[in-house]
């Protein structure tokens, strides 16, 4: 009899750690998941920053060409028309009104530089 309880309770305590072994199981795939999910969020968010990266550099070579236009207009004479500045108030103008950096350079003879940075600054639909 007394061997007889004592398997009972054997068996009983082997049943015991069966469903808690498959408790802890089931618990570590759902841990197992949840890190997949959380590793492939981080993923995104790294090739988000390398856009976001990517992006500023390219604004840097921009700003680069832009200075670069200004130096080399600045170094040529002007001749102190007001048609400049007739021709920079009709750019910006425009830009407001949602001209191209095409038509920027068309119409009033700016650089590409001047007429991008024209347009980013004034142009009213990127805002």
């Amino acid at each position: 009899m007394e061997l007889y309880i004592s398997l009972s309770m054997f068996v009983l305590l082997l049943l015991v750690l069966v469903v808690v072994m498959i408790a802890l199981q089931k618990r570590l795939k759902a841990l197992q998941c949840q890190l997949q999910q959380q590793q492939n969020q981080v993923r995104n968010l790294d090739q988000q920053l390398q856009m976001l990266a990517d992006g500023t550099f390219g604004l840097g070579e921009q700003l680069a060409g832009v200075k670069k236009g200004i130096s080399s207009r600045e170094s040529v004479p002007q001749d102190n028309s007001p048609t400049g500045d007739i021709s920079l108030r009709q750019a910006i103008e425009l830009a407001r009104k949602g001209a191209t950096v095409d038509e920027l350079i068309d119409i009033c003879g700016l650089a590409r530089g001047e007429a991008e940075l024209l347009s980013t600054m004034h142009n009213q639909t990127g805002s």
